[in-house]
């Protein structure tokens, strides 16, 4: 696992038994809206400890301001089960940030770091995706303009529309 890093306005530390207390309460209806795979009221402890207990992630970090010190959210990066290029190995990318943190430049300041600095550098992979609910337009958008394009659309298991956003490496 890639060890902690900063970018411009951000420290990405990995995820540690701890946490949970930055967590606490966050999984309400404003965030979860958008993550439907998390319910609302999701226990803090619980969900630290899935993340750490299961797949190999590439990248399970916490997001903090720089300044404050304040988490501000997560990101990961795992191996995707395929990519939508035949054969290719895909890396899946997973990001939520709190809602109170929103439309501050964050999201693109996280993505297009990951991508350029580890992403890339490491040759890990001809394609990132970005799993986004159909709804989460924001999120979208964010993945736009750092070049993903919408690829696919497909019903999960929580029934409900879900997009492949992906950027190829060229």
């Amino acid at each position: 696992m890639i060890s902690e890093f900063k970018i411009e306005r951000l420290r990405v530390r990995p995820l540690k038994i701890g946490d949970e207390i930055h967590f606490l309460n966050r999984f309400d209806d404003v965030l979860c809206k958008y993550m439907p795979e998390i319910p609302v009221g999701t226990d803090a402890t619980v969900w630290l400890k899935e993340k750490l207990d299961n797949q190999p992630y590439y990248l399970c970090h916490v997001l903090e301001d720089i300044h404050s010190s304040c988490v501000i959210g997560f990101v990961q990066l795992s191996e995707a089960n395929k990519g939508t290029l035949e054969n290719k190995l895909a890396i899946e990318l997973g990001y939520f940030i709190f809602p109170e943190f929103w439309a501050r430049g964050y999201g693109s300041e996280l993505i297009q770091a990951l991508i350029k600095n580890i992403v890339e550098p490491n040759n890990w992979s001809q394609e990132v995706i970005a799993w986004v609910y159909d709804g989460n337009v924001a999120s979208i958008k964010l993945l736009e303009k750092c070049n993903f394009f919408k690829a696919s659309t497909a019903v999960d298991a929580t029934a409900t529309r879900v997009c492949s956003c992906t950027k190829v490496a060229i």
